[in-house]
């Protein structure tokens, strides 16, 4: 029989009650999959970190206010404990979802935030059933997929790299933080290879592997997806002229940016939908830019609600970089999907066109030869 192990956080007994008769409902529904739901509860912060430390769980309800003091919400502590140290999701059932800090009240797939009186028990337990089919802990728990893969290539890196090379790096890199950084590099190019080996036969791409979101660098660079009054743009300046120097900001004074259009909106696609409807008489106008065929465009996929492009190389323009504050950033482009841009926007601009002749009179001379 599998555990879905679930954290309660809450001292009103009542409600630890309510949740309880919900799961023992549940577990008759799981034995034919044999999965049984197990509980763990705590009533103050203090419990519920320990716990937290010291043991792995799948998923995890917690009230905001755990005590008798109405001034408290130390819900919010316990949730952060789980947030800098776990990776399994929380739901926060709570009669006060306001009180969440403000860092915390940010919704996402995997952090919900309930209001107690609006909300069913058995549709919580729903919800953590669905996390629990859905995988998240076969890749994120513990003992997930993704922290072995992690771990092996950090055991390879330390054995046979590192060891036999430990000493050159102490005595030519000095700076720790700089051998760390170069160790980091070396942990990435391991794991890619490692994917790669193990990707053999599957070469295709998810939009989800071409974004980040939201952007992990400090300052804007080279593939950054930004807006300004509704309108998107990408950063096309190389990568080189985009590096922070001295005084906290690149050496060159202005940016190249692209503009972005919705892919519904743009002139070469938007013939593709009529009465919000997508013609598939029009399949081949899309299967162009899938497939880079139109030279002068090219397609950022769509991605939930957030993304979905096409970049007109004809269209950019240049801004001063110290104007870029007034730009939010949405995203980054990853590897290689970003260099595929730029070599394309390069090959675009330095293309050499072939001078005009008179054809008539060119075709005469090549009949005479």
């Amino acid at each position: 029989m599998k555990s879905l192990k679930l954290l309660i956080v809450d001292d009103d007994d009542s409600q630890i009650q309510l949740l309880q008769d919900q799961i023992k409902e549940k577990n008759k529904d799981l034995q034919k999959d044999h999965i049984e739901i197990v509980t763990e509860v705590c009533k103050n912060k203090d419990d519920a970190i320990l716990k937290v430390s010291n043991q792995n769980y799948n998923a995890a309800v917690i009230d905001l206010k755990l005590s008798s003091d109405k001034t408290k919400t130390d819900g919010n502590d316990v949730i952060k404990e789980i947030r800098n140290k776990m990776r399994f999701p929380i739901i926060v059932l709570s009669n006060f979802p306001q009180n969440l800090d403000q860092e915390l009240s940010m919704e996402t797939d995997v952090f919900k935030i309930k209001e107690r009186t609006s909300t069913k028990s058995s549709d919580i337990i729903d919800e953590i059933v669905e996390f629990y089919y859905s995988g998240i802990d076969e890749l994120f728990g513990k003992d997930g997929k993704l922290l072995e893969q992690i771990n092996s290539s950090l055991h390879e890196l330390f054995w046979e790299r590192i060891a036999n090379n430990w000493e050159y790096l102490v005595q030519k890199i000095t700076d720790p933080m700089i051998r760390l950084k170069v160790i980091e590099k070396q942990l990435i190019i391991i794991l890619k290879e490692k994917m790669e080996i193990g990707d053999l036969g599957f070469d295709k791409s998810e939009p989800f592997e071409m974004y980040i979101i939201p952007p992990i660098r400090k300052h804007y660079y080279t593939g950054d997806i930004i807006l300004k009054d509704d309108t998107h743009f990408i950063i096309l300046s190389p990568a080189c002229d985009m590096e922070i120097r001295k005084g906290d900001k690149p050496e060159i004074e202005n940016v190249v940016i692209g503009k972005l259009s919705q892919i519904k909106d743009h002139s070469y696609t938007k013939s593709c939908w009529k009465d919000g409807s997508f013609q598939d008489s029009k399949e081949g106008l899309v299967e162009n830019l899938i497939r880079s065929k139109k030279g002068d465009y090219h397609l950022l996929p769509p991605f939930r609600d957030k993304m979905g492009f096409i970049l007109d190389f004809s269209n950019v323009s240049s801004v001063p970089y110290n104007n870029l504050v007034n730009y939010k950033r949405i995203a980054t482009v990853t590897e290689p999907y970003l260099k595929n841009i730029i070599s394309r926007f390069s090959n675009y601009f330095n293309r050499l066109g072939q001078p005009d002749f008179d054809n008539v009179k060119l075709m005469q001379e090549i009949k005479a030869l």
